[in-house]
């Protein structure tokens, strides 16, 4: 949200470290250095130097693109003292503290998130509060998730809109607002993008944002415990219920949901998501952002993303049955009957001795008069 710039320091340029530095090509330098005789010899790479400080450090990092860890004696005795903890090395060591053994996301998805899916927004309004990537596509399924704060708190408000063919971030608004306020602008750009609205409730401050929203006239809701593949069952709690998902009472399955989808190369594009998801960790089993940052991106996303997985199958599995019940029903006349009969069966049908059965018998003002007392009773 400001200027802050992170200028890493690595290990193997400082020259005290380095004099006998040289370059494995494995995933696993842990596992390498603990079973160096299973791997052969061309896969290292010798970097002696007289003079360390005369190292082409833009050299080493084109290697390290290609899959090479750096090494050297002093950095395998600072591993031995570790005790070979993965977890360990890759903080106090590699630069990499998304490499934690309690992180939810795994630095290897957050490293290829940074490298391939990063974009800068293709608008920026509001006060740099809101990032646009794509504008909305006609035939396209688009969710919203909103995540409400109370706008005074530490806390933010965001919206978050996914591209649900396309498997990407298309908007995040991110910013300090009321809920009704912030109702307003959840308004406009899930009408913009015909979105499927939910809203975490829990605290209630949600329940303000999805009222308010009812109000404006927003009608693509998501609402929790509504059997939504099942449009015909009635609920006479239906218009009671409040539109939204409260997100505490399935943290576990939500997250569970955002963290498959980024493995399975969901695109995310927001640089202020992919840093919330670098300090988003397991405290006592339960997915937490750590003390002082925060997880608002996160949470609005992960409910977009989970409310997608049951919606919208559920809602193409009921077409597609609709469609078959449809195709079902068929209206079969028989040749041998006047059609005249389907088309207006009120008129009846009269047959007279020598006449052909199929042959029409046009009534006339006596036949009326005859049969009065069906129309008139009285």
């Amino acid at each position: 949200m400001n200027d802050f710039k992170i200028t890493p320091m690595f290990w193997f340029r400082d020259p005290r470290y380095t004099k006998d530095l040289y370059l494995v090509k494995c995933e696993d330098i842990i596992h390498y250095l603990l079973n160096k005789e299973e791997y052969s010899t061309d896969i290292v790479i010798q970097l002696p130097l007289d003079n360390p400080y005369d190292r082409d450090y833009n050299e080493i990092f084109n290697y390290m693109e290609q899959g090479y860890r750096p090494c050297s004696s002093w950095f395998e005795s600072m591993v031995k003292k570790l005790k070979y903890d993965k977890r360990k090395v890759s903080q106090e060591l590699e630069c990499n503290f998304l490499g934690s053994g309690d992180n939810v996301f795994d630095s290897n998805i957050t490293q290829r998130i940074q490298k391939n899916d990063i974009k800068e927004p293709n608008a920026r309004l509001m006060g740099n509060q809101l990032w646009i990537w794509k504008e909305p596509e006609n035939g396209h399924k688009y969710v919203m998730g909103v995540d409400v704060s109370r706008g005074d708190s530490e806390d933010f408000s965001c919206i978050e809109i996914i591209d649900f063919d396309t498997r990407e971030q298309v908007l995040e608004f991110v910013g300090k607002l009321p809920p009704d306020t912030l109702a307003e602008i959840a308004y406009k750009w899930g009408n913009m993008y015909s979105a499927l609205c939910v809203t975490d409730l829990t605290g209630g401050m949600g329940v303000a944002t999805a009222r308010r929203l009812q109000e404006l006239g927003y009608k693509n809701f998501y609402i929790d415990g509504v059997d939504m593949s099942n449009k015909w069952k009635w609920d006479p709690k239906a218009n009671e219920k409040i539109p939204g998902i409260n997100f505490n009472n399935k943290r576990v399955q939500i997250i569970a949901a955002f963290e498959e989808a980024v493995r399975h190369e969901f695109k995310v594009r927001s640089s202020r998501l992919l840093g919330e998801m670098g300090t988003f960790v397991y405290i006592n089993g339960r997915p937490d952002h750590q003390k002082g940052h925060h997880d608002d991106c996160i949470m609005s996303i992960a409910m977009a993303l989970y409310v997608a997985e049951i919606a919208f199958p559920s809602l193409v599995k009921v077409v597609s049955q609709t469609k078959a019940m449809l195709d079902s029903w068929s209206t079969v006349i028989s040749e041998s009957k006047d059609q005249s009969q389907y088309f207006n069966p009120q008129i009846p049908q009269f047959s007279q001795a020598g006449m052909n059965r199929n042959q029409q018998h046009n009534p006339t003002r006596d036949d009326y008069e005859k049969y009065r007392w069906l129309f008139n009773p009285k």
